[in-house]
C-alpha cells in the first residue's frame, strides 16, 4: 500500500473498550472531547502538527493550532478535569500499554530508546517484554505542565496552560520543581488528589513525526522508521492505576485507509527498509555504548 493514503485517526474516551471512544478533533483547542466515566470526568485535546488525518463527519482535518507557534513539538495530550475516588499521586501513572506481546517486534537498540527516555522522565517504569506490555510514569511527574484550581470553568476550551501545582505540593514550584518532587515516591504517596481539585496537564513532545511515521530519539540523534516494526497494535495512551484495575481515560491512535478501515503491517510495510533501519539503530548505539 502507498503510505501516503494512510490515514491516522485519533479516538478517545473513559475506557479501553474501543466501543466507548469517540473520535476527536485533533487541533480544536475551542471545542475539546469531553471524557465521562465513572472514575475521571472532564475533557481533552489532541493536537498534532501538519494533521492530516480523520477527521469528524463534514468537516475537514485541522492542519495545526497556534499552540505550535515558537515550539518543536509535534505532538500534545492536554486534559483537564476531576480524578474520582480516594487517590495519592502515587496511584495514578499515565503512558502506554498494549493488549498484545510486543517483543518479537521490537527494534534492535530498544534498550537504547529507553535510555534516552528515562534522561528524560527518570520516573519513567517499563515492562516491554511480557505478554502485555507497558511503559508507564507517575502522572503528576510526567507530565510537562500540571495546572491545578478549585473551581472548573466550562465552555472555554482547551488552551496552552502555566504551571501551578501548589495546590498538590504545597507551594508554587516551576515545572521542573514539581517533576523532581514528584519524583520521589514518599511525595507521592502522602499527596492526595481531592475530587474538588480540577487538574489540567499537558504532555507534550517533538519526537514524532506523524507525517512520515518515524520517530526520533532524543540526545542520540537517531530516526526510526515505526512502520518497519509495526505490529499492528494501535498506540495507546492511558491515564489509569499501577494495578490497571482503574482506568480514567484512554488515546487511541490507529491507522486506517481511506475507506476509514484499519490497515495492518503487511499492508504497509517497504522491502529493504527494516534492514536498513536496523544497522541505523545498531551504529548509534555503538556509538555511546550500549549493546
Amino acid at each position: 500500500m502507498d503510505n501516503s493514503k494512510l490515514k491516522l485517526k485519533v479516538s478517545a474516551g473513559p475506557s479501553k473498550d474501543r466501543s466507548k471512544l469517540t473520535l476527536v478533533s485533533v487541533n480544536n483547542d475551542d471545542h475539546p472531547t469531553k471524557i465521562s466515566g465513572p472514575h475521571f470526568e472532564g475533557e481533552l485535546v489532541i493536537r498534532i502538527r501538519d494533521f492530516t488525518g480523520v477527521a469528524p463527519k463534514g468537516k475537514q482535518p485541522k492542519g495545526t493550532t497556534g499552540y505550535f507557534t515558537g515550539t518543536q513539538d509535534t505532538f500534545s495530550l492536554q486534559f483537564k478535569g476531576r480524578f474520582k475516588g480516594d487517590w495519592t499521586a502515587d496511584d495514578i501513572v499515565f503512558g502506554n500499554d498494549f493488549d498484545h506481546p510486543v517483543k518479537d517486534s521490537l527494534p534492535t537498540g530498544t534498550t537504547l530508546g529507553l535510555k534516552a527516555l528515562k534522561w528524560i522522565d527518570p520516573t519513567l517504569e517499563a515492562d516491554l517484554y511480557g505478554d502485555k506490555p507497558w511503559a508507564l510514569s507517575p502522572l503528576l511527574s510526567s507530565m510537562n505542565i500540571i495546572n491545578t484550581s478549585s473551581h472548573e470553568e466550562t465552555g472555554v476550551g482547551l488552551h496552552r496552560i502555566t504551571e501551578d501545582a501548589s495546590a498538590l505540593t504545597g507551594g508554587q514550584q516551576d515545572a521542573a520543581a514539581r517533576r523532581k518532587w514528584f519524583a520521589n515516591q514518599a511525595n507521592r504517596k502522602k499527596t492526595q488528589v481531592s475530587e474538588d481539585l480540577t487538574i489540567q496537564g499537558d504532555f507534550s513532545n517533538p519526537f514524532v513525526d506523524f507525517n512520515t511515521i518515524s520517530a526520533h530519539l532524543p540526545y542520540v540523534n537517531l530516526n526510526i522508521s515505526i512502520l518497519q516494526y509495526w505490529d499492528g497494535q494501535p498506540m495507546r495512551y492511558v491515564c489509569r492505576t499501577r494495578d490497571d484495575q482503574t482506568i480514567f481515560f484512554v488515546v487511541l491512535l490507529e491507522l486506517v485507509n481511506d475507506d476509514g478501515q484499519t490497515v495492518g503491517p503487511d499492508e504497509v510495510k517497504e522491502e529493504g527498509a527494516l534492514a536498513k533501519a536496523t544497522e541505523t539503530i545498531k551504529e548509534a548505539a555503538d556509538d555511546i555504548g550500549i549493546d
